[in-house]
């Protein structure tokens, strides 16, 4: 996927957000904001093609080397007294369960405690949907009707396609006003809906 699929005006949002972000956080925020499915390996592209930085570049840093060369030989002990035993949790180890806000703004819950970290985490808001509804379909966006991310109540939420949310972004239809906000929501379905209508028609 190139940039081409994106809109002027998401181009610009998201390489705004790019710095800072692993490639796992900005393709969840293609996902989430935009309605696109944009893969890890597509990021990775997009970043390399745009000349842009996430500042997690993988090159190795004087402190790494430093850290390197201070390495404890197998059988080396440095202060048997205060290193981690086996099976030892550390003390600020979060528990499942536990939410918080990440850089990107959205509430993150922990869904576990193995496995990669990025897949340890998972969106609040999306646990929250699935949870009454299912698994989200492939290329759907829940969105928030009152357009504040940290309200993840279910009643707030909305499933959108990627076309709608395409609309949605496309006309600049985002609201600070819960009322307006909706309002926009739905006019951007209603939109796509008449174009799916026409293109049908012409058919």
């Amino acid at each position: 996927m190139g940039s081409s699929r994106f809109t002027r005006q998401q181009r610009t949002v998201l390489d705004a957000y790019v710095p800072g972000h692993h490639y796992f956080e900005i393709s969840e925020f293609v996902h989430t904001e935009f309605g696109i499915t944009f893969t890890v390996s597509q990021v990775h592209s997009y970043v390399r093609n745009h000349h842009l930085l996430t500042g997690f570049d993988g090159r190795i840093k004087k402190r790494q080397v430093l850290n390197a060369k201070m390495q404890i030989k197998p059988g080396e002990h440095r202060n048997p007294a205060t290193e981690f035993k086996s099976g030892h949790e550390p003390v600020n180890k979060l528990p499942i369960g536990t939410t918080k806000v990440k850089s990107d703004g959205y509430l993150w819950t922990k869904v576990k405690d193995t496995g990669p970290m990025w897949k340890r985490w998972r969106q609040t808001h999306v646990l929250k949907w699935e949870s009454a509804h299912g698994p989200r379909p492939a290329g759907m966006a829940i969105t928030f009707i009152d357009g504040n991310k940290l309200n993840v109540s279910l009643d707030n939420l909305m499933l959108m396609t990627k076309a709608e949310m395409l609309q949605y972004n496309r006309r600049g239809l985002s609201s600070a006003d819960p009322e307006i906000n909706l309002a926009a929501l739905n006019l951007a379905k209603m939109v796509t809906k008449a174009h799916r209508v026409k293109r049908r028609e012409k058919n």
